[in-house]
């Protein structure tokens, strides 16, 4: 817990306005508290733990969410910044869990925004060389073809940290 709000004064600190948690600790209560909003589904099943949140750390931008777009793996949500209208999923995908029924999941949710700036994030448990692992595996591959299906990037950099940890 110390590191959590360690991360969160480093944020404030640094005029963050989003923090996009996986896999956050939760303890005994099973979702992410804290003294900023947090897009989250709110749960108390201490045997299935949300995996992803999101933390406002600066409200400046209109966050809008829609409840159905938000689940235990899976938060999506649209930040307006003037006229721009982004959409942003933020996501960890089980390593043992159905990854197609994911990937209509977050289909679904692109569809349901309705805007072409987006931004996907995320720990999927797939290997794909599109995001420097050295060898693809099936999730990997399937992953990969919503991303072209999609027509979107990968903005990794090949082994280059994609995350921080504390």
């Amino acid at each position: 817990m110390a590191a959590f709000k360690e991360c969160l004064h480093m944020a404030i600190r640094q005029r963050v306005t989003l923090l996009l948690l996986r896999e956050p600790y939760v303890g005994a209560i099973s979702h992410v508290t804290c003294n900023r909003r947090v897009i989250q589904k709110t749960t108390s099943n201490r045997d299935k733990p949300l995996k992803s949140a999101v933390i406002v750390v600066d409200p400046t931008y209109l966050i809008l969410e829609n409840p159905e777009h938000v689940s235990e793996n899976i938060v999506g949500f649209i930040v307006k910044i003037g006229k721009l209208v982004v959409g942003i999923i933020n996501a960890y995908l089980e390593k043992d869990g159905n990854i197609e029924d994911d990937i209509r999941k977050i289909t679904r949710i692109l569809q349901d925004m309705d805007t072409e700036n987006v931004i996907l994030t995320g720990d999927f448990n797939a290997r794909s060389l599109w995001w420097g692992s050295r060898a693809e595996n099936e999730r990997g591959l399937l992953l990969s073809e919503m991303i072209a299906e999609l027509d979107m990037n990968v903005l990794n950099q090949g082994s280059d940290s994609t995350f921080y940890q504390y």
